[in-house]
């Protein structure tokens, strides 16, 4: 009894793979179901994925690529699937594609450590370009560009990478003068007059003619430059070749000769000179003292058996005008009383423009 029961197993299996194999054989993958099938051509769709096997001639007549298995053993391989890549596998039944692609032709495939598949300037052992967005050598470790602070931000997105406390991810503050955020969008503070300055740092934000760096008006009791104070204006300068009224006059045969109509004048206050411009010898340069009110005095003495002093005084009427008087003194010291020949005292009025 105990070598039949074995001996029976044995022809009963025997048995069904030939009723197996038999049904296979006269089955036919038609796409109608028929009395050996449980749903149609099921014997043909060995792994149970829904696809046929793509080695019949009958399931090639009869069902389109789409719906043929090319791995009847393995219901993870059928057209439905996806591709996965670098796996040694047609995992779609699709001979055009590629298990091992390279996509962007750049000689290196994803099996081969290719990290961008799209992008022809990633690849292994590329050199790594700073600030492009791309990991050309497809090494994580190796920064796009140098993050000098250490705040996790390279300078390609860190506008102050000098400092750990600015960078995309810090929330803006206020009024210390930073883009935290590196957002322009993102105002360290408000600009109401929208000159450009926030009111941080402006010192009259409803004025837009008023901010650091304006163009200072000196005198006129604001302070236009926001440096806190409304600024002196500077001294004039009188400066410059003035015009005057023309002066003629000589004596002393010809010694002394006066022929001018212009004046020269070097302001070096307080100190002023006048040089008499034309084609005599005098008075030649006076010089002297600027006082209040823009007057000034001036003279020149010029010693010997007779004396000559000149003076000049008057007052600066404005930035291009002055009225004075240049008085001509000659003191005979001789003793003879013709040290001075014929000269005379003289005295002219004169008005000078510019």
């Amino acid at each position: 009894m105990t070598k039949t029961l074995p001996l029976l197993a044995i022809v009963l299996v025997l048995a069904g793979c030939r009723i197996d194999s038999n049904i296979r054989e006269s089955a036919r993958c038609d796409g109608s179901l028929n009395s050996t099938e449980e749903t149609v051509d099921d014997v043909f769709d060995a792994d149970g994925d829904g696809y046929f096997d793509a080695e019949d001639l009958s399931c090639q007549e009869t069902y389109g690529p789409e719906e043929l298995d090319c791995d009847e053993e393995d219901p993870n391989v059928n057209p439905g699937v996806a591709e996965t890549f670098c796996n040694d596998i047609d995992d779609d039944c699709d001979p055009d594609t590629l298990d091992a692609p390279d996509s962007d032709g750049d000689g290196f495939t994803p099996c081969e450590g290719d990290c961008d598949d799209n992008q022809a300037l990633a690849a292994p052992g590329l050199p790594e370009e700073a600030c492009d967005g791309i990991d050309n050598d497809c090494i994580d470790t190796t920064l796009d560009g140098p993050d000098v602070d250490q705040d996790g931000w390279t300078a390609c997105d860190d506008c102050l990478d000098d400092d750990p406390n600015v960078n995309p991810s810090v929330t803006e503050v206020v009024c210390n003068g930073l883009d935290d955020d590196c957002n322009d969008q993102t105002l360290d503070g408000d600009d109401f007059d929208n000159d450009g300055f926030i009111h941080c740092f402006d010192c009259d934000d409803n004025d837009p003619l008023r901010y650091p760096g304006a163009t200072e008006i000196c005198e006129d009791g604001i302070d236009q430059n926001c440096t806190g104070s409304d600024e002196d204006c500077a001294p004039p300068t009188w400066d410059g070749v003035w015009s005057t009224n023309q002066v003629n006059y000589s004596c002393a045969s010809n010694q002394v000769v006066f022929d001018f109509n212009a004046v020269s004048v070097v302001d070096t206050n307080p100190n002023i000179s006048f040089t008499f411009v034309g084609n005599g010898n005098s008075p030649g340069t006076t010089s002297g003292t600027l006082g209040g009110g823009d007057t000034f005095t001036s003279t020149l003495f010029i010693g010997g058996l007779c004396d000559e002093q000149y003076d000049f005084d008057g007052t600066f009427t404005s930035g291009t005008t002055f009225s004075g008087t240049l008085t001509a003194t000659f003191t005979d010291n001789s003793g003879t009383g013709f040290g001075c020949i014929d000269c005379t005292n003289q005295t002219w009025n004169l008005t000078g423009t510019r």
